[in-house]
């Protein structure tokens, strides 16, 4: 039984306080992790945190949960500070339909453009500094643009969107570009959006629950019932079948050799450009540490 905090009204849950601190991302493409825990298909104790990425960045970064899915790039950023599980993450190989670009004129025009920055995500942006700086040689302007402004283009040429906003708002604009599409052509890479951290300080206090709580994630992935994740995702995005069939198609959930290789490159580019520490090692939780 858990307690849980700003989860969207559509999944079901069981409100009872408990110990670990859990973050959860209040987007359709974290159901298939945490839909059987929601279910009460396992049981688990403790207190599950709903919101978007980046305000789980900052709880995480401010020692306020003690595990939780964080946008990729934050692990490089605080890498003395976490570990990752092992066999967890939000990738794609190609396009993810969620991540867009939304934009009144080409890539190949953009330079010198105003470029929006959405605030619910730190690897995103990320993401499209690097195709945008590095890959595409463009000097582009940016603008932190509020998470309720998100597709409005108030005063911009071109507007990152990610997540369920990113349906609302893929048919609205000129031209559309799907970031992890544009990444795999121009890098031949998957792309790593999220991974699943620990505090390390947390394993000191709690080392039993934090072990319980890596399990139970496991597990409730691992017991995913893709017709009932389907249908709630469904009801979120109100998307045809085909088109959220394609969606979850695209996504993975695993983090295994060569996903690992495409954030250490994803973590070297970003280096590069300043935004994180040089991060040419993962390491991983077990249960020797």
């Amino acid at each position: 039984m858990y307690a849980i905090v700003g989860i969207n009204e559509n999944f079901k849950c069981v409100s009872v306080m408990g110990k670990i601190k859990l973050g959860h991302i209040s987007y359709a493409n974290s159901l298939p992790v945490y839909d059987s825990l929601f279910e009460g298909d396992v049981e688990w104790d403790g207190e599950l945190i709903s919101s978007y990425p980046a305000r789980l960045n900052e709880l995480m970064a401010n020692g306020e949960l003690d595990i939780s899915p964080v946008s990729s790039i934050e692990y490089a950023k605080h890498q003395d500070q976490y570990y990752l599980v092992d066999d967890l993450s939000i990738n794609s190989h190609g396009s993810v339909f969620s991540v867009l670009l939304a934009s009144m004129y080409s890539l190949e025009n953009l330079d010198g453009k105003t470029v929006g920055f959405t605030e619910a995500s730190a690897t995103s942006r990320t993401l499209l500094r690097i195709l945008l700086e590095k890959e595409f040689q463009l000097n582009c302007k940016y603008k932190d643009v509020p998470i309720e402004d998100c597709g409005e283009m108030k005063g911009l040429d071109a507007e990152l969107i990610i997540g369920d906003a990113a349906f609302k708002f893929k048919d609205s604009y000129p031209y559309c570009y799907d970031l992890a599409s544009e990444w795999l052509r121009v890098t031949g890479q998957s792309i790593v959006f999220a991974v699943w951290v620990i505090q390390k300080k947390s394993l000191e206090k709690n080392r039993d629950a934090i072990i319980q709580t890596i399990e139970v994630l496991k597990k409730s992935y691992a017991m995913i019932d893709k017709d009932r994740v389907l249908l709630k995702a469904k009801k979120e995005l109100k998307i045809d079948d085909s088109e959220l069939s394609d969606y979850f198609e695209a996504l993975g959930y695993g983090l295994d050799k060569n996903l690992q290789k495409s954030l250490l490159y994803f973590y070297e580019k970003s280096f590069e450009l300043e935004i994180c520490p040089n991060c040419d090692n993962l390491q991983f939780w077990n249960s020797e540490l």
